[in-house]
């Protein structure tokens, strides 16, 4: 007996039931199948397998194209020598793959620092998708012998459950992902002498259990659906003569179809409010669009206006480098690519506008720049498309259904080329003290009460903002909202109005009024990038890289006040009346990288990884309801400080007028209704 691990007479003699599962999902009365089935007519299993490999080595391939890098998240070449070491890379943590006592991967593995994430992430593959990119550039064979190895040791030893499972190996985003690669894989090394043919019969083997499990075990919604349905379509269109296959795809079609009614609001953001997510589900519900039309059906036409909002989404949110939003459970991610295709593809000039920076297409219709989708809650400031113009993004919304942060009100900044207020990103999923700290309130740029977080409020609405709470005009943009959910081991009740104006090209300002039943210690927490040098000047604090853009945060002025020193942290700090009015007196403090006495300052740009950060941090007690502001001001190298930055209280207090005068700007008082009604440029 053979004892090369690489040929079908080893698959044959040593996993005879393995073979005869192979044919028994075949449909063998394919008309181009006679040899196969002259074979099984006498029993010669061998021959049968080969006479199938034969079969798919003759056909074209599916619906890929050309000799091509595969995608795949962790594309670095320098990682495929890594991995004929046993190293691999994953979520930037580098681990070393231990191996069975027979030689083969220990694929339940969760990398060196004990992280799920880790494991599921070796499971999906990518790695395979590494070697073979790096065998395209090389042509070292050595990258398709692992390759091949690494398929048939897991195939061979990662045994399919037949039930739902948690594990490193079977779970559906994995299944998903594999089934994505192996597609790929399987088509374009068909014909390779490095690609053994054992391998591929083990891949026909496993390939109905991967589509068994998606069918059968699939989550109820989320962005997991569309993932795990889009890999049943996969296998159905890839491997037609599956006798299945009919099935499948008629299963994910009646899934994934109403799906994106289910998961995408009417302005097109998927109901996960995570850039990052909204993105992955965007690419499973385009594939799937392309995979139906490669069975030779198509998907409804109101399915493709969804997708149009979708893409309409991502182009108009993402920063004018081409990154998307850092929000909730996102990474730090590049979009220019596929924005600029997709506005080919749909003959969208203005997202190419967007992607390109203002180099291509033609700039949106309408007064502003800025986007406003009500139903996420989220408005986009920008001046322009270019990579120096200021871009914002201000959270209004739920909280979305899955991988929220707790963040209402938040305010990212971006000026000068680069991001200055930041989100504080996802580092981990591991449930602990990090992540508590980056998904909680004490991460983003809003305010805690008495040091505690916001809890959890809506996840989902029926009903978009009020367009009473919100405008674009040709000079300016306006949004407020209230968080009145409640705050973690608060007691007693209390809610916060945030109301943003951006002067386009100019700055922002930032209205908070809280309203409480007593006494309240407030921290207002402004976090900078980790490239950021932050320092304090007077009660204003700014970053102050040399020949970079810069922001300086300055504290309204009641009117009437007189300019008064920043307290250092920890001394006193209380409210004290001005012109008929009560406005706190704030001890500032710049906390970078702390771990004790509580987690503050650390920032991450894709889960991971963290990097130490500079939190500029207000505190002041106040005796009940206050209202104060903050001018926000962009500039190269010293943001100017600002000639005038007043806060006047009417109504009640229930409508600013702010009065802000720059150097090389005129005064200009704006009325910022706090209740109801719209923003106003006043003189």
């Amino acid at each position: 007996m053979t004892t090369d691990t690489r040929t079908l007479e080893w698959l044959v003699m040593t996993h005879p039931q393995m073979v005869s599962d192979i044919i028994d999902t075949i449909d063998t009365e394919d008309a181009e199948m006679d040899e196969l089935r002259t074979a099984l007519e006498i029993g010669d299993d061998l021959a049968a397998c080969r006479s199938l490999l034969d079969f798919y080595r003759q056909r074209p391939m599916p619906f890929f194209s050309g000799r091509r890098p595969i995608s795949a998240p962790f594309p670095h070449a320098e990682e495929a020598d890594d991995i004929l070491d046993d190293q691999l890379t994953l979520y930037e943590v580098r681990g070393h793959i231990p191996r069975r006592s027979d030689g083969g991967w220990q694929w339940d593995y969760n990398g060196p620092e004990g992280d799920r994430e880790w494991g599921w992430g070796l499971n999906r593959h990518y790695h395979l998708a590494t070697l073979y990119n790096a065998w395209l550039r090389s042509g070292r064979r050595a990258y398709l012998r692992r390759l091949d190895e690494q398929l048939r040791d897991w195939i061979l030893n990662c045994p399919y459950p037949g039930q739902k499972s948690n594990s490193p190996m079977w779970r559906g985003l994995e299944v998903f992902s594999r089934l994505r690669i192996w597609a790929e894989l399987f088509h374009r090394l068909i014909g390779h002498p490095d690609f053994s043919p054992s391998t591929l019969a083990l891949m026909l083997y496993s390939i109905p259990q991967h589509a068994d499990y998606l069918e059968h075990f699939h989550a109820a919604g989320g962005n997991w659906i569309t993932m795990e349905m889009n890999g049943l379509a996969i296998a159905a269109t890839a491997w037609p003569q599956y006798l299945l296959a009919p099935q499948w795809i008629e299963y994910a079609e009646e899934q994934m179809l109403p799906q994106i009614d289910l998961q995408v609001y009417p302005d097109g953001t998927q109901k996960e409010l995570t850039s990052s997510y909204h993105h992955v589900a965007l690419m499973n519900f385009e594939s799937f669009a392309e995979v139906v039309r490669a069975s030779g059906s198509n998907v409804s036409e109101a399915y493709q206006q969804a997708l149009v909002r979708m893409w309409d989404y991502l182009a108009r949110s993402m920063r004018p480098g081409g990154f998307g939003p850092l929000n909730n459970d996102s990474d730090y991610s590049d979009y220019r690519t596929r924005v600029v295709a997709a506005a080919k593809r749909y003959e969208r000039p203005d997202w190419l506008w967007y992607a390109t920076r203002g180099r291509q297409g033609a700039p949106p219709q309408g007064p502003s720049p800025s986007a406003i989708f009500p139903w996420a809650g989220q408005l986009i400031m920008r001046s322009g498309p270019q990579g120096n113009d200021h871009w914002a993004f201000f959270d209004a919304g739920p909280l979305g259904i899955g991988h929220w942060h707790y963040d209402k009100l938040h305010l990212s900044v971006r000026c000068g080329g680069r991001d200055v207020l930041v989100d504080s990103g996802r580092y981990t999923y591991v449930q602990g003290q990090w992540r508590d700290y980056f998904i909680g309130t004490a991460g983003h740029n809003t305010i805690l009460l008495d040091g505690c977080p916001q809890q959890a409020e809506a996840r989902e609405v029926d009903e978009p903002l009020s367009e009473a709470d919100y405008q674009l005009a040709g000079g300016f943009d306006f949004i407020r909202s209230t968080f009145d959910a409640g705050y973690q081991g608060l007691h007693g009740t209390a809610a916060h109005t945030r109301a943003v104006v951006y002067l386009r090209g100019s700055g922002w300002i930032v209205l908070d009024r809280i309203r409480t039943d007593r006494q309240r210690t407030i921290e207002v927490l402004w976090h900078f990038h980790p490239d950021c040098t932050v320092a304090l000047d007077g009660q204003q604090v700014s970053s102050v890289d040399a020949r970079k853009g810069n922001l300086r945060i300055t504290p309204l002025r009641m009117a009437g006040e007189t300019a008064r020193p920043a307290l250092v942290a920890g001394s006193a700090a209380s409210t004290s009346v001005m012109a008929g009015h009560i406005g706190p007196q704030w001890a500032v403090s710049l906390i970078r990288g702390q771990v004790e006495p509580e987690i503050q300052g650390w920032y991450s740009r894709c889960y991971g990884l963290k990097t130490p950060s500079t939190c500029a941090g207000f505190r002041a007690t106040v005796d009940g309801d206050v209202t104060f502001g903050w001018l926000l001001t962009p500039g190269r190298n010293t943001p100017p400080r600002p000639v005038q930055a007043d806060l006047t209280l009417r109504e009640a207090d229930t409508l600013a007028m702010v009065t802000v005068e720059w150097p090389e700007h005129p005064a200009r008082t704006i009325r910022i209704p706090l209740i109801a009604g719209k923003a106003e440029i006043v003189e």
